[in-house]
Formats: C-alpha cells, sequence, structure tokens
C-alpha cells in the first residue's frame, strides 16, 4: 500500500510547497482537493497540469488523485439533468487533467447538497457515473465514488455501472463509522478489485452528540488496526490516503502534524501486516 496525504492538511496551495511538504512529512504521494468552483476551474487550465506534473517530479512523489470537494455545494450527480450534465463536462476536464498529469484517479464525493438520501438519487448517480466510465476508461483514470451509503448500495452502484473497474469506491472510514457502519466488515465485503481509496480520518462518536470529525488519528473511535488488518486480508494494494483535520492548531505547524498522521498510518498498516 501506498501512503498519501490529502493537500489540504499542509497548509498550502501552490503545487510545488504542497509537494516539498508532503515529501517532508514522509508521504508517498498527494491528492490534490478542490474545494470550490473556482478552484475547479484550473482542472481546464494546461499551466496546472504542468505545475502538478513539475511539483511532482522534482518532490519524488506521486499524484496520488484529485478531489472534487466542489461537488458537495449543489446536487451535482443527483439532481436536475442540467445540473448533472455541468458537472459531467466538469469530470471530464479534470479526467483529462488526472490523465496528463499521471494522477491515479479522481475523487468524487457524494455529501453535503451532493449526499445521496433516496433510491431515486442513487439511481440518477448511478446513470450520470454509467455516462462517464467509457470516458474515465479512455483516461485511464479510476472515478473513485466517496459516499454515505451502505455497502451493499455500494456494491450495487457499482454493479449499475457494470464492475468494469472504471467506477469504484472510495471509503473514508470515518464517514462510514459515523453511519454506525463496520468498517473493517465492509471492506472485506467490497473486497480489493472495488477499492480504489481507503481515506484515513477519524472521527469521535458521543450519545446525542454529532460526529466529532477533528480528531487527530488515532483519538477518535475508528478501530484503525482493524481496518489494517481487513485491507491486508483483501490483498488490497492502492493507495490509503490521510486525511487529518485541518484547524488552527494544525495549521501553526502543519508539517510537524501532517507526519503524525502519516506516522500513525504507516505504523498501522505495518503492524497488522505482521512479522
Amino acid at each position: 500500500m501506498r501512503i498519501g496525504i490529502a493537500h489540504p492538511a499542509l497548509g498550502v496551495e501552490i503545487p510545488r510547497e504542497v509537494f516539498a511538504r508532503a515529501a517532508k512529512a514522509g508521504a508517498e504521494g498527494v491528492e490534490i482537493d478542490y474545494a470550490s468552483p473556482a478552484l475547479a476551474t484550473a482542472l481546464g487550465q494546461a499551466e496546472h497540469v504542468k505545475e502538478l506534473t513539475v511539483a511532482a517530479k522534482r518532490s519524488g512523489l506521486a499524484l496520488a488523485g484529485l478531489r472534487l470537494s466542489c461537488l458537495r455545494e449543489q446536487p451535482s450527480l443527483i439532481g436536475r439533468p442540467e445540473v448533472i450534465e455541468t458537472t459531467q463536462e466538469l469530470l471530464l476536464r479534470a479526467l483529462g487533467c488526472a490523465a496528463e498529469a499521471g494522477a491515479a484517479m479522481v475523487v468524487l464525493p457524494f455529501y453535503g447538497k451532493n449526499t445521496i438520501e433516496v433510491e431515486g438519487e442513487l439511481d440518477r448517480a448511478a446513470d450520470a457515473l454509467l455516462e462517464m466510465a467509457d470516458h474515465a476508461e479512455e483516461a485511464g483514470v479510476v472515478l473513485a465514488v466517496e459516499t454515505t451509503l451502505a455497502f451493499h448500495q455500494q456494491e450495487y452502484l457499482l454493479t449499475r455501472v457494470g464492475n468494469t473497474g472504471d467506477v469504484r469506491v472510495s471509503c473514508n472510514a470515518a464517514v462510514a463509522l459515523s453511519r454506525k457502519m463496520d468498517v473493517a466488515t465492509g471492506l472485506r465485503q467490497l473486497g480489493a478489485g472495488a477499492i480504489a481509496l481507503v481515506r484515513l480520518q477519524d472521527v469521535r462518536m458521543a450519545e446525542n452528540e454529532p460526529p466529532d470529525f477533528d480528531v487527530p488519528l488515532g483519538e477518535g473511535d475508528v478501530d484503525f488496526r482493524a481496518v489494517a488488518q481487513a485491507l491486508h486480508a483483501v490483498g488490497y494494494e492502492q493507495w490509503v490516503v490521510v486525511d487529518p483535520p485541518v484547524t488552527e492548531r494544525t495549521l501553526k505547524r502543519p508539517v510537524a502534524a501532517a507526519t503524525k498522521a502519516v506516522t500513525f498510518a504507516r505504523e498501522a498498516l505495518q503492524n497488522a501486516a505482521g512479522p
């Protein structure tokens, strides 16, 4: 398994600085996040591809993926046809950028206003992704779907798009636990072939309180040892992306906080592998 880090945790936006800090933190790759539609406009610019490519090469790290967090701002892939069509145009640009820059995947978060909550939204998402699957295959880039869906619903979604491997799952350990899922069992249920990415976040759960995601890795309720054991059990060998909370405290010393998170993840994975 290769350990990457989500770029917001590094406290900078310029690609060369992002990759330099990721290297200092001990990561093997970087996931670039586009948190707003304004930031996502860079996906259509040749200069942005060049910046990513050069930054990755100079640092010796890989570009693990591009994450379109901007999809959360509207029902991007579950709403009206015109909204879905506009989003698909964005996905085409993202796939092109990923292919040129050497990224393994484009991550599609179904959170916020893009959360799948009813069957009709699940069907619309499946139809939209099915239309994009051929483009992903042509680009040689995986579409990684990250949702709040139960694991059996994620399997249904993959079945609807053909189980070709061009659309796979991004499993967020903290989100799954916050929805009262057994993360390790779900990973075994999905199997390595269905998983493009495992996102390591932590969450603290308390009765009658909303889930607290501003928790450093290892200080919440996610059983990372069980997660790591499940990944080894199914033979998963792809990206594990560390995505620690971004807080006022961590931004004072972002490289130190990122190093701590990457080290925690690496030790959890190595310890679960056994002697």
